[in-house]
């Protein structure tokens, strides 16, 4: 990530959005699946792992959960 000509972060993006403070000072905000993604823990421990940017994972954790509840 580059903001006014000064690199302030080079990594995964995964590993980007995971430093709240970073995307804060930066002025962006995370995509919806990452919000999602990164909620799940709290309310299904063992869901995800981490928080991630990929729709299938999420979506393929989701429909987990949902079988584990049925």
């Amino acid at each position: 990530m580059i903001s006014g000509g000064r690199l302030l972060f080079d990594g995964s993006p995964d590993d980007m959005f995971a430093d709240d403070a970073l995307i804060a000072d930066a002025g962006l905000l995370a995509p919806p699946v990452y919000e999602i993604s990164k909620a799940l823990p709290a309310r299904h421990p063992g869901g995800l792992l981490r928080p991630t940017l990929s729709l299938t994972l999420l979506a393929d954790t989701i429909a987990r959960i949902g079988g584990e509840s049925a």
